[in-house]
């Protein structure tokens, strides 16, 4: 039996609790834009999952900068092993682009660029969007990952597949990852497996107004979903509706105890899976 509750009042203050101590350990990285941002036409391509570290250190970048993105969450199926597949939406198709099942994987429609690797493709995104400025250092992704797994404990704080069915439209979600309330739907998204074009909405973001109109002054995020016109700025009543709505199936019987790499490579993706 698991301990993930999205509904109960216990697990949606825990969620909360553990989200604003993820942004104070990673010094609040991705709560305010860079000044240098320089906008794309279209939005990006990103394939990962908000409870890898190295994921949220590009999205952290991603909210710094003002990009936006249209993101296909890629959670693993189980904790047990890395390689795994199985029923996932999305991981395949990383598998089938890149040759890896290693994230986040990026595409760039506006300069055809893909990439695997967080570094390079916050190198890349610094050096196309954000004025060639050199990446800040991250000090504490050490913490980070100490904090996926043995602080924020649940395996649905974005990690672990949840069974959904799929929207006829992908959602609309303003945000940032430096921002805690955010954090708590990026999670629901991603165990959920569920498309949506991130508008990433940090402090001084080109979409403040847009984020005011659609939800009010002191908002700091909002869903829409334009499949049934949801709208909504509270982060725990997101991520009830999120489950209420789309969970079709049980979630699985894990714990961090479970966690593994196994079927992972050094750069922390998998051997190649292209077939000759």
């Amino acid at each position: 039996m698991t301990l993930h509750n999205p509904t109960g009042p216990f697990y949606s203050a825990w969620h909360a609790t553990s989200s604003r101590r993820l942004v104070r350990l990673t010094e609040h990285r991705g709560s305010k834009v860079d000044a240098q941002t320089t906008p794309a036409e279209q939005p990006l391509t990103l394939y990962e999952y908000n409870g890898c570290p190295f994921c949220q250190r590009l999205r952290a970048v991603i909210s710094e900068l003002d990009l936006d993105a249209q993101v296909y969450p890629t959670p693993r199926v189980t904790v047990k092993e890395y390689a795994k597949t199985g029923d996932s939406r999305y991981r395949p198709e990383v598998g089938e682009k890149s040759g890896q099942l290693m994230f986040p994987y990026l595409e760039d429609p506006n300069t055809g660029t893909q990439l695997s690797d967080s570094g390079a493709i916050i190198t890349y995104l610094l050096n196309t969007y954000g004025g060639g400025a050199e990446a800040k250092p991250f000090t504490t992704l050490a913490l980070s990952k100490l904090l996926l797994r043995s602080l924020r404990l649940s395996l649905y704080f974005g990690v672990l597949r949840v069974p959904s069915r799929l929207p006829e439209q992908p959602l609309v979600f303003l945000g940032a990852q430096g921002d805690p309330g955010s954090i708590v739907v990026f999670d629901a998204l991603t165990c959920l497996e569920l498309p949506y074009l991130w508008k990433s909405c940090a402090k001084g973001s080109r979409k403040a107004e847009e984020l005011e109109e659609l939800a009010g002054p002191k908002a700091t995020c909002c869903l829409r979903d334009p499949n049934t016109g949801f709208v909504s700025s509270r982060p725990s009543e997101i991520a009830k509706y999120l489950y209420a709505t789309y969970q079709i199936g049980n979630m699985a019987n894990e714990t961090i105890r479970d966690y593994s790499t196994k079927g992972a490579t050094e750069q922390h993706g998998t051997i190649s899976v292209r077939r000759g």
